[in-house]
């Protein structure tokens, strides 16, 4: 069974998936597959940065949800949602 990480731990994990994201995607310029997000490993183990059946996911290891992912629309397409940066930093 998995142990919720304190919330130091959980901020060092999320640092590590953006960092890691921002070396994979080339700072966002190029994309990245769902399978290359399978290569994601925090202090040395293999950890899932995306689930395989929906965008959001909640591990069991952290305390709220984990979302890399965004919703594709078309060019001139209305947003269905948007991302706001919240009082802590982190996109909501």
């Amino acid at each position: 069974m998995a142990v919720v990480m304190g919330a130091s731990e959980d901020a060092r994990l999320r640092q590590e998936a953006m960092r890691f994201l921002t070396i994979r995607t080339n700072d966002g310029v190029d994309s990245i597959t769902r399978e290359e997000l399978l290569d994601f490993t925090f202090d040395g183990e293999m950890f899932r940065l995306v689930d395989p059946t929906r965008g959001i996911r909640k591990p069991k290891e952290l305390s709220s949800a984990l979302s890399i992912m965004t919703t594709y629309r078309a060019e001139g397409s209305e947003r269905p949602y948007e991302d706001e940066v919240g009082g802590d930093g982190f996109l909501r």
